[in-house]
């Protein structure tokens, strides 16, 4: 299930009329961030409330991790913005319409982290 995000970061998912009640692993995983996982979350025919997660930022490639292949993505990418042609919304980790070294800055400190299966 696709579920967007507020822009504050809020989400709404009323899985409870889609699965029946009982404990489930909740995951998430955003556009470049790893994979996270709530687990054994009670179901209800209500659904469920509060499952929140945090999640690491750099996973340019979309393999669940932050390794090399994310390195070159960014690198690809590096010093263009939205509009030119060689930008990669993949390799833009902060957001701000242009890969640069803040993007280089958050791929690196989560370098090497891999995300919840």
């Amino acid at each position: 299930m696709i579920v967007p995000l507020s822009s504050a970061g809020a989400y709404t998912a009323n899985l409870g009329i889609v699965l029946p009640p009982g404990n489930y692993d909740v995951t998430a995983k955003g556009t470049h961030w790893l994979r996270g996982k709530v687990a054994s979350v009670a179901m209800t025919s209500a659904g469920a409330s509060a499952v929140n997660f945090s999640l690491h930022n750099g996973d340019c490639d979309g393999d669940n991790e932050v390794a090399i292949g994310d390195y070159s993505l960014l690198s690809t990418s590096f010093g263009d913005c939205l509009g030119d042609p060689g930008y990669d919304p993949a390799a833009d980790l902060n957001g701000d319409d242009c890969v640069d070294i803040g993007d280089f800055a958050i791929l690196s400190t989560n370098f090497g982290e891999v995300g919840d299966e």
